[in-house]
């Protein structure tokens, strides 16, 4: 992996900028975009295992914040089924307490190990669903029952959804919604935003 150079610069240095307890603490945003277009797939998995590693890691070390007085914080993971292992199924459990809450998306429920699937089915508070396939509506109409089937779920239009929220540790009564679609204006600062944080945070490689 010290030959890619992709990676080589972000594990191989003396120093790591990133202090992700600080991320977490002072509710930052922090992306990585380990598209499998940009580096190989070996090198996604390892990065992406590091950089959930060090969150929960972060978020463990928030034992020193009373309870009460901990934020929250929201880890999102597209494509999970890339980085979600047996044991990372203790995540779920365990992250509740010290405020760190998961958002995992990815195509279909069988891209995943049927232990992680039951991990997530018993631990997650809200779910949300877009237009599904055979197999995964004939497993979400359980979640959903008995307000939507799974005949709804394979014919959901395009931008709707169905969805049960988890509000003050009571589950809402399922309701459908359609999605809204972003604002252009919002990627107008995208450039600034991305200087900023590379004058920040990152480092000129022949220091490395």
């Amino acid at each position: 992996f010290l030959t890619n150079p992709f990676i080589s610069p972000i594990i191989d240095t003396y120093k790591n900028k990133v202090d992700f307890r600080r991320v977490i603490d002072q509710n930052q945003i922090l992306i990585a975009n380990l598209s499998k277009g940009k580096i190989s797939e070996d090198a996604m998995m390892l990065l992406g295992a590091i950089l959930i590693t060090k969150i929960q890691l972060a978020a463990l070390s928030r034992s020193d914040i009373p309870e009460k007085d901990r934020t929250d914080f929201h880890l999102y993971i597209d494509e999970c089924q890339n980085f979600l292992s047996e044991n990372f199924a203790n995540l779920f459990a365990e992250m509740r307490k010290y405020r760190l809450n998961l958002v995992l998306a990815n195509q279909h429920f069988g891209q995943l190990e049927t232990s992680i699937q039951q991990s997530i089915l018993g631990n997650i508070g809200s779910l949300l669903c877009f237009r599904l396939g055979v197999f995964d509506a004939e497993l979400m109409q359980k979640e959903f029952y008995p307000y939507v089937n799974s005949k709804n779920l394979i014919e959901l239009p395009k931008y709707h959804i169905f969805l049960k929220l988890m509000i003050d540790g009571v589950a809402s009564r399922v309701f459908s919604a359609k999605t809204l679609r972003l604002d252009d204006k919002l990627h107008l600062q995208k450039n600034k935003i991305t200087k900023v944080s590379q004058a920040r945070y990152s480092r000129n490689g022949m220091f490395i």
